[in-house]
């Protein structure tokens, strides 16, 4: 926390030794502020109850150019976990653009560009909840690693974009006995992943992914955890009109896992099928379905009903009810996201 409170004074001292220098006005950086809030609640057929308000958290933004070429971005953030405030930066890296053969490179600290969503955050997601397959495969919180990723843009006479990245993902340590912790990659991992779009039609547009993660797994340094990881993904989005629109997703993701009792091979994968209304309004349903990480066979689902309202471009709020028949559990959220400043999002 002391580390972070001293890089946010920095950045905003050093802003403000530009700001004096006219001729250094444009090396401010642009600064956002991004926070998500709001109320859940909880019951299943043991008759467990909670009602509860919720902080998820906050984030500042930071971003500049360096050079024509070269832009910074940073993101600190404040997340609620389990029950306490925990500060860290999110992300830092630098991307360098425009280079030779299409090509471009990111370096720093970053959320891995594995599947749809892990490279978004999640304030900008199309849902509330992560899908099953993501909270299983890659942790209760978005991937996220020191290291670097290449970015070619092909020579094809449509988009096709190709990523390969190598990452550093810090261990948690658990004993023999905690295998039932929450999984998640760790220590070394490479990871690939190959995006493509296409117009079909005048108002509508194809999008697919692949990606690939090879590494380990969270016990690696106790005994042997090896992991690889294959995931497809694609996305049908129409605009019936200029201010509403239909959007499918839907993502399967395998894992195959190396322990001492063996390889395990687990699948998952969720379906959205989203309506945008009216420039204010969306609605959307969602289905889950995955396989745990653990050597335990077990499965959870769950289909959600979503709906959203656009009060402006920096503020919304998003309503999501879960039902997860296996526990027969019934869970209910709203939030409010709510910003200011430049910051922004891939295109969704």
């Amino acid at each position: 926390m002391r580390f972070l409170k001293l890089l946010i004074l920095f950045i905003f001292s050093s802003a403000s030794i530009f700001a004096a220098e006219k001729n250094f006005a444009t090396a401010l950086p642009d600064i956002s502020f991004i926070g998500v809030a709001g109320v859940r609640t909880y019951i299943d057929s043991n008759e467990n109850k909670d009602v509860s308000f919720t902080f998820d958290s906050f984030e500042i933004n930071a971003m500049g150019y360096m050079h024509p070429n070269v832009r910074a971005d940073f993101v600190f953030g404040a997340h609620s976990h389990e029950g306490n405030i925990e500060f860290d930066v999110e992300e830092a890296y630098a991307t360098f653009s425009n280079l030779s053969f299409s090509t471009g490179v990111k370096v720093g600290r970053k959320l891995l560009d594995f599947g749809r969503i892990n490279h978004i955050h999640s304030h900008e997601w199309l849902f509330l909840n992560a899908p099953f397959v993501y909270s299983n495969f890659l942790g209760e919180h978005s991937l996220l690693g020191d290291g670097a990723v290449v970015d070619v843009l092909l020579p094809f006479p449509f988009f096709m974009n190709v990523q390969a990245g190598i990452w550093r993902i810090p261990t948690h340590e658990h004993s023999e006995e905690e295998e039932t912790q929450p999984f998640s990659p760790a220590g070394e991992i490479y990871n690939i992943r190959l995006w493509s779009s296409f117009e079909v039609g005048e108002n509508s547009e194809l999008e697919f992914g692949m990606s690939g993660l090879k590494g380990h797994g969270a016990h690696y340094t106790s005994h042997t955890d090896r992991i690889q990881m294959a995931g497809a993904d694609i996305t049908f989005k129409t605009w019936p009109s200029a201010y509403s629109r239909i959007m499918l997703l839907a993502e399967v993701v395998y894992l195959e896992r190396e322990l001492p009792i063996g390889f395990i091979g687990r699948w998952g994968m969720y379906v959205y099928l989203g309506y945008r209304i009216d420039k204010q309004w969306e609605t959307a349903i969602k289905y889950d379905w995955s396989e745990t990480a653990n050597p335990e066979d077990e499965k959870k689902s769950g289909i959600s009903l979503i709906g959203s309202y656009y009060i402006s471009e920096s503020l919304k709020l998003r309503s999501e009810y879960l039902y997860c028949p296996e526990m027969q559990s019934h869970t209910g959220l709203i939030k409010v996201i709510f910003g200011i400043g430049p910051h922004t999002h891939p295109l969704q």
